[in-house]
C-alpha cells in the first residue's frame, strides 16, 4: 500500500518538475524575445511590410486550407451523423 501511494506521489511529482521546467524555458524564451525585439535599430516601415505580407499576401493560402478542412470536417459531421441516423 505504502508502495503504491509513493509511486503515484513520483509520478505526481515528475509531472509538476516537467511542467515547471517547461514554464522556465518558456520564460527564457519571452525574455530573449523581448531583448530583441526592442533592440536597436528598430525598422518599423520594414516590420510593418512584413505585417503585411503575412496577414494580406498570404489570403489565398489560407482560404485554400480553410477551404479543405471545412470539408474535411463536413465529410466527418455527415458520418456521424449517419451512425446515429440522424440525416435530414
Amino acid at each position: 500500500m505504502f508502495e503504491v501511494a509513493l509511486r503515484s506521489l513520483e509520478t505526481l511529482g515528475g509531472l509538476v518538475r516537467r511542467q515547471v521546467i517547461g514554464l522556465g524555458r518558456f520564460t527564457l524564451l519571452l525574455r530573449e524575445l523581448f531583448f530583441w525585439l526592442f533592440r536597436p535599430p528598430l525598422r518599423i516601415q520594414l516590420i510593418f511590410r512584413q505585417f503585411e505580407f503575412v496577414g494580406n499576401k498570404s489570403l489565398s493560402i489560407v482560404t485554400l486550407s480553410s477551404l479543405f478542412t471545412g470539408a474535411v470536417l463536413g465529410l466527418q459531421i455527415g458520418k456521424i451523423f449517419g451512425i446515429f441516423r440522424a440525416e435530414g
